[in-house]
């Protein structure tokens, strides 16, 4: 379960990202946030319910949050 869990992760983390770039240009920096928490973070968080989370994974996910959100923030 953990490994399959991690390549879901590692798969959904990348769909975000395709889904970030695909919308970055044409938003500003506050319409960006409320398209990342609308749309891009349900992208990554789908099915999550399901998931058994290691403290690496958790990680991972914050991380990403974290450094799309300093991104749009300018930081």
């Amino acid at each position: 379960m953990g490994i399959a869990c991690t390549k879901e992760i590692r798969k959904r983390l990348d769909s975000g990202e395709i889904c970030d770039r695909s919308v970055q240009a044409l938003l500003s920096s506050r319409l960006e946030i409320k398209m990342f928490r609308t749309s891009i973070l349900c992208v990554v968080l789908y099915g999550c319910e399901t998931w058994r989370l290691t403290l690496t994974e958790e990680h991972r996910l914050m991380v990403f949050e974290n450094r799309v959100l300093r991104k749009y923030l300018g930081l």
